[in-house]
């Protein structure tokens, strides 16, 4: 099953065995045939391909393989076309039969499948040649999207150390941390105290942090009495993530409080939250470095406190590097949504193509 590419609908990894360890317990298939599989999830996931290229003509694969071998009336890569449809794959889904997490489509499914036939083998082959040379330009358009989002992906740590590496920075006075913050780790109230929660206070976790630059929502909320319990913090500290992930970062936005799992940087009058929170982003290997790893990754307060940053002697130029850095990293937001969407609009465009091919519209 390893061996086909769902995405390609391709065998793209083929294994090759002596004869002898395959000749029982394997489905066995023919040059050309289609290999259709039939367990969940690989069935909706598109493990479906032609056989080709087959040492003596003759495959061998899962047990979990329909395998449909066309007749002179049909051409395989037209078969192959029709079962990669959605609505194929759909209603293939509904007729599972078994167990949760064991489902598989049944024979009978296939054998009944009517599948629009156009009158000539040529005409069969005229239609899988444009299907073939317009799939395989959505493919190429799609590996080029990728590899740019995958580019832009690594721009905000290229800008990163664009700052923070400069002929600037290196005259910048490095700080401790807890020099220049007062550092405060959070806390759970019990949990068996209802008075302490259900309020108006967002109570920050990790999973809270790292979906943008700014946090003030959260999963679950804290009273007055709760946060207070926690340790309330002030709009402009810095959120950090200590145990488990480390590193996820974000500024509160407004009042909150934070579980045990984050230290926060409740920053001096001469230091900038935005300026703090790009560093700590661009010191973050540091922060991974120097947690102590038992069942999980931890860095303690008292080490988190004495990790160093450079930092500007000014407010201004605090702001200024900051300010920049946040121009730079929106115009990446922007053209990661761009990339993103430009994505999904082309993974659309083969169902939409194969859905015309057997409208007749091709």
């Amino acid at each position: 099953m390893s061996a086909v590419d769902e995405r390609l609908g391709v065998i793209a990894r083929p294994e090759i065995k002596p004869f002898g360890q395959v000749k029982k317990g394997y489905t066995v298939f023919a040059e050309d045939d289609i290999i259709f599989a039939k367990i969940t999830p690989c069935m909706q996931n598109g493990k479906h391909a032609i056989a080709s290229n087959l040492i003596d003509g003759v495959g061998f694969g899962s047990t979990e393989f329909h395998v449909l071998r066309p007749t002179d009336k049909i051409i395989s890569s037209l078969i192959h076309y029709f079962l990669r449809q959605p609505s194929i794959l759909k209603a293939a889904m509904g007729t599972f039969t078994g167990t949760v997490g064991q489902q598989r489509v049944p024979e009978n499914f296939l054998a009944n499948l009517k599948i629009p036939l156009p009158p000539t083998i040529e005409e069969q082959r005229r239609i899988a040649a444009v299907l073939d040379e317009q799939m395989k330009a959505i493919e190429q358009a799609r590996r080029a999207v990728e590899e740019q989002l995958a580019a832009t992906k690594l721009l905000p740590n290229a800008f990163l150390r664009s700052v923070f590496e400069s002929e600037d920075a290196q005259k910048w006075q490095k700080r401790k941390l807890g020099d220049v913050c007062e550092v405060v780790t959070g806390g759970t109230p019990p949990r068996g105290e209802a008075k302490f929660y259900g309020g108006s206070i967002p109570w920050i976790k990790p999973d809270d942090l790292d979906k943008s630059i700014y946090v003030e929502k959260s999963t679950e909320y804290l009273t007055e009495e709760g946060g207070k319990a926690s340790r309330l913090l002030p709009e402009g500290s810095v959120l950090v993530s200590c145990i488990g992930n480390i590193g996820k970062i974000a500024i509160a936005s407004t009042t909150l409080a934070t579980n045990q799992q984050l230290n926060s940087l409740i920053p001096s009058g001469n230091v900038d939250s935005l300026y703090l929170y790009y560093s700590c982003r661009f010191i973050k290997p540091v922060l991974i470095s120097e947690a102590s790893i038992s069942l999980v990754s931890i860095l303690n307060k008292s080490s988190f406190s004495k990790i160093e940053f450079p930092l500007p002697e000014t407010i201004k130029e605090q702001k200024k590097v900051a300010e920049k850095l946040n121009e730079q990293m929106q115009e990446v937001e922007k053209l990661k949504k761009t990339l993103t969407e430009q994505l999904e609009a082309i993974k659309k465009m083969p169902s939409a193509l194969l859905r015309k091919a057997f409208a007749g519209e091709i």
